[in-house]
């Protein structure tokens, strides 16, 4: 695979062209991407990108996303990881593929599945706001902004 030391204009469009194939399990790697951070980027070739591998050191380990279309390429991602040779590394992707790669580089630890969170409102307490409703004008931006989060 190759290394990729600084991410062009023209290949983080490419990236994220084939990233937005599979929108829904590339979330992470989609918004890192456009947030321009590369950190530890590999992909298998310019010309015909068709696997990517992604790896974000964040103090404890090495957060690695990774896709690829074809999976004949999980050997060459599972060839680059052995290489980086590195101790701890969180290894997020689809249960058969992340399983596939831990085989081909002998690796016998369970893996575990996503784990959702359920909110139950079993203890709720009702309380009474005696709110006022208020139209805001231009004048009330500067208070009003200090209540605000910006997310663009």
């Amino acid at each position: 695979m190759i290394k990729i030391e600084k991410l062009t204009n023209e290949l983080k469009e490419k990236i994220l062209n084939l990233l937005y194939t599979d929108e829904v399990y590339q979330v992470f790697l989609i918004h890192l991407i456009e947030n321009n951070q590369q950190d530890i980027l590999y992909i298998n070739d310019y010309t015909h990108l068709e696997t990517i591998l992604h790896l974000k050191y964040d103090g404890n380990s090495y957060f690695t996303n990774f896709f690829t279309n074809d999976d004949k390429s999980l050997l060459s991602i599972s060839n680059q990881l052995r290489s980086l040779n590195y101790k701890n590394i969180l290894l997020a992707g689809k249960y058969e593929e992340v399983k596939t790669i831990m085989n081909f580089m002998n690796k016998n630890k369970a893996i575990s599945l996503n784990k959702y969170y359920v909110y139950k409102n079993n203890n709720l307490k009702i309380q009474v706001n005696n709110s006022e409703l208020k139209r805001a004008t231009l004048d009330d931006f500067d208070i009003i902004s200090l209540f605000l989060i910006d997310f663009f």
